[in-house]
């Protein structure tokens, strides 16, 4: 049975393989750890795990943002999107994707963002198959 609900600490290791295959980079399981501390007792976080059973097939952050311009409604930004390369095409993403809108719904927001690498063109074709558009918008991003 397939569900999305929030990542447990016990799962932490899973979320670290998922995110390996995102950016081939290892995480600092112990830094990790304490962020994941901060992340789980903000009410504005809500990192999402895909379940099949009791396994970790996809994950992706979603941060509710306050906004002061024009109805002060919040906006979502989502990070980290990454459905396990052996269960791609299968309709997980769509399903963690309902439940991110579904989120942002629940807490008034107005849009919903996300970051994609330039070369990360299936996901680009996904993205847009969900009703999501880079038409009007530039992203911008400069690591510190």
């Amino acid at each position: 049975m397939v569900r999305v609900e929030k990542i447990m600490q016990d799962e932490l290791e899973e979320l670290s393989l998922l995110y390996y295959q995102l950016a081939n980079k290892v995480s600092n399981i112990d830094i990790f750890k304490d962020i994941f501390y901060e992340i789980e007792n903000n009410r504005n976080y809500f990192l999402l795990g895909v379940k099949i059973d009791d396994r970790l097939i996809g994950t992706a952050m979603a941060i509710v943002c306050y906004d002061l311009f024009f109805e002060c409604r919040p906006f979502m930004i989502v990070e980290n999107v990454v459905i396990d390369e052996k269960f791609q095409r299968k309709g997980y993403g769509t399903i963690l994707f309902e439940e991110i809108e579904k989120i942002a719904s629940e807490n008034n927001c107005y849009y919903i963002m996300l970051l994609s690498h330039r070369k990360r063109v299936e996901s680009h074709k996904f993205y847009m198959k969900l009703g999501y558009s880079s038409e009007d918008n530039f992203a911008f991003k400069r690591y510190l």
